[in-house]
């Protein structure tokens, strides 16, 4: 089984430098995509370094990992930070996005689509990398207000 699920995790990490590149555009500007097709090769979908359209888990755990990070670097620059608030962020954050992907799988199941496990959790963590672009600005800007409103 571990087995099984590493070579799965495998076989999504597999990307370079130009799929992150179209991929992280893609994620800020989507109204410049006009073709929503995915990429097939040899009867399957293609792998993401074929397909910027291909689900990675790649890009959803930096950009969580990213957004951890730049919440205690606010949290730092505001005076705020324990060491504590880093342990809080991830459980608090993982445990919104178990709630959020069970709401998914129930509403996947109620509407009979099939959809792999790992396809839902990029879907779901895609929204990190936004939120981390959000973060930075308002950090460069020195807009308080939206800080809380990440925190939330």
């Amino acid at each position: 089984m571990c087995e099984y699920v590493f070579t799965l995790f495998v076989k999504h990490q597999q990307v370079d430098h130009q799929y992150v590149k179209k991929k992280i555009l893609l994620l800020l500007f989507p109204f410049t995509q006009k073709d929503w097709y995915r990429g097939v090769k040899e009867g399957k979908v293609a792998p993401p370094t074929e397909d910027k359209l291909a689900y990675d888990l790649y890009i959803p755990l930096m950009a969580l990992i990213t957004y951890i990070l730049t919440m205690g670097y606010i949290l730092g620059a505001t005076g705020k930070f324990t060491p504590d608030e880093l342990g809080i962020m991830f459980s608090s954050t993982f445990g919104f996005l178990v709630f959020e992907f069970l709401v998914t799988k129930a509403a996947a199941f109620v509407l009979a689509v099939s959809s792999p496990i790992y396809e839902l959790i990029a879907l779901i963590t895609y929204k990190y990398v936004r939120c981390v672009v959000c973060l930075c600005t308002c950090t460069m800007c020195e807009v308080q207000e939206v800080y809380m409103l990440e925190r939330g």
